[in-house]
């Protein structure tokens, strides 16, 4: 599976092996130890990359739903976004509930 010198091998092919499934565990020379730890580190590298693109994402989209839930409780009546929140279907309770919405 590990034939290939490492010479011939760029960073796209190793990504490529990567893509393939190709465990370490497979390859039995140095050499070929040398190319997948490579691969490897391409592997991290590239997975850090993909966290740091999707975490500020995650954390914008929570702050603009609380701010949405914000802007909808101030422009409605309290006791509406909070009965319609709070207090569950076929329940008896018909106070609203004095908690925020978002808490």
């Amino acid at each position: 599976m590990c034939s290939l010198q490492s010479k011939q091998k760029t960073s796209q092919q190793i990504l490529h092996l990567c893509n393939l499934g190709q465990a370490v565990s497979k390859c039995s020379s140095t050499e070929d130890w040398n190319i997948n730890s490579k691969y490897w580190l391409l592997l991290v590298k590239k997975k850090r990359e993909q966290i740091r693109e999707t975490f500020p994402l995650v954390i914008h989209r929570l702050y603009r739903a609380s701010v949405v839930q914000w802007l909808e409780c101030s422009t409605a009546s309290y006791s509406y976004c909070n009965l319609r929140d709070r207090i569950p279907r076929g329940s008896r309770l018909t106070q609203p509930s004095i908690l925020q919405r978002w808490v």
